[in-house]
């Protein structure tokens, strides 16, 4: 209802940001470095941090490839973990349960341009007319 910030909560804001200038400003970057190896880690500082470096305009997987010298653009940052947002499945790949009346519609066999090639046969080799007479011959014969 109201914005009102409590001591409790400046004094963990403050916490927060300490320890963050404390991780950015360590000379050897010690903690950033161990972190590229240690996933979990990130994932747990991200998430522990995350609204402080948003703040900054920045994030933990940021700060782990600036201490390695790398610098990340805008394409760079679609790719960031802490920016993903679920996308939903388009809906012919949605599972809907027990509903195989809703499967995705598909094309069925041979693609054009392979296999036969492109000639249309107007008369199959074997039509129901040469069956018909094989069979009168074979009848014929007993």
């Amino acid at each position: 209802m109201w914005n009102v910030e409590t001591a409790h909560a400046r004094f963990w804001r403050r916490l927060l940001n300490e320890n963050v200038d404390k991780m950015i400003n360590d000379p050897e970057l010690f903690l950033l470095k161990h972190m590229r190896y240690d996933n979990e880690m990130a994932k747990d500082y991200q998430k522990r941090f995350g609204e402080i470096l948003a703040e900054r305009g920045t994030s933990m997987y940021k700060l782990i490839a600036g201490a390695y010298g790398e610098q990340w653009d805008s394409e760079d940052d679609q790719k960031d973990p802490s920016h993903m947002v679920k996308k939903e499945a388009p809906c012919n790949q949605r599972n809907h349960g027990n509903h195989d009346d809703l499967d995705s519609a598909r094309k069925s066999g041979i693609p054009e341009g392979q296999g036969r090639g492109h000639v249309v046969q107007i008369r199959p080799a074997g039509s129901s007319e040469d069956l018909e007479k094989g069979l009168q011959g074979s009848i014929k014969k007993i």
